[in-house]
């Protein structure tokens, strides 16, 4: 089976899989009406598209292959917003805890707080993450790993 890879003007790509007996011209043409979004599209085999979908966002069709490519850049800043959002309720209970020890006099909490909050804010900007050259890289990359 295949499915139709519609190429859109701001480098992302939508996949159409008709079912039934939908007429892939006619459904291709509603594409062309947005003419904002559509630029080009070609035909897979449904084995070209990657069942991993972590990085979707990130898929793009440059290469003449009949294959969906990543954006590594693109899939590099999914990867930062993913460390943000495990990372938010970390540094709120790290805010607790702050206070907490804030509140009791207790410095060395304090500074090990600190410390802690700094590492969890320098997350988005490890270098491993600009160094990451396959997706398993990339994804590997979270919070509270070496």
């Amino acid at each position: 089976m295949n499915v139709i890879v519609i190429k859109c003007a701001d480098g992302s790509v939508q996949i159409m899989q008709l079912i039934e007996a939908k007429d892939a011209t006619a459904e291709v043409e509603k594409w062309k009406l947005n003419a904002s979004k559509y630029v080009s599209h070609r035909e897979m085999p449904i084995e070209a598209i990657p069942t991993d979908r972590a990085f979707r966002n990130a898929w793009s069709d440059v290469t003449p292959e009949l294959s969906i490519d990543v954006d590594m850049i693109k899939a590099r800043d999914i990867q930062r917003d993913r460390i943000r959002a495990i990372r938010k309720p970390l540094l709120e209970s790290l805010d607790v805890k702050s206070i907490q020890a804030l509140e009791s006099g207790d410095a060395a909490t304090v500074a090990s707080v600190v410390a802690q909050k700094k590492t969890l804010r320098d997350l988005p900007t490890d270098p491993r993450i600009d160094a990451a050259q396959t997706l398993r890289d990339l994804k590997a990359i979270l919070p509270g790993q070496p």
